[in-house]
């Protein structure tokens, strides 16, 4: 694991995603690496927020910004930590993430919140796990 400068650790608020959190702090203060949190806002059924009023649409969004914010309470002082929030298809955005910042390694739950989305679009970290241009490490 030399070489490493750049860890993304993507973030749901679930207990497998801090666990995740966990190593990924572990890990780069091991490898002196560069933290970087993701959590993407899953737009892949925009029909449900047609639906949402701007009361519950608030409400989602301050619950996403939440999840950071809980995230990087755990993240000691003096740790080199990028955190944002993204919309999108989750996967998407984690693999485009990686690219654009030169993610060497992603650690990631292997599973989230969403298990119904999960059968019907298909597992995030089964498909970062397949597609990403980097190492990836899933914690159970």
């Amino acid at each position: 694991m030399e070489n490493i400068k750049n860890i993304l650790v993507p973030i749901d608020g679930s207990d497998h995603s801090a666990a995740a959190l966990e190593r990924g702090l572990q890990l780069s203060r091991q490898l002196e690496a560069k933290l970087h949190l993701l959590h993407v806002k899953d737009d892949r059924n925009p029909a449900a927020s047609m639906y949402l009023g701007d009361t519950l649409e608030a409400a989602a969004e301050r619950y996403d910004k939440a999840i950071l914010k809980e995230a990087l309470a755990l993240i000691p002082e003096g740790a080199t930590v990028t955190a944002l929030l993204k919309t999108g298809d989750p996967a998407d955005e984690i693999l485009s993430y990686c690219r654009s910042e030169e993610i060497d390694l992603i650690v990631m739950g292997n599973r989230g919140l969403g298990a119904i989305q999960g059968r019907i679009f298909g597992s995030v970290s089964q498909q970062i796990l397949n597609e990403a241009p980097c190492d990836v490490l899933i914690k159970k």
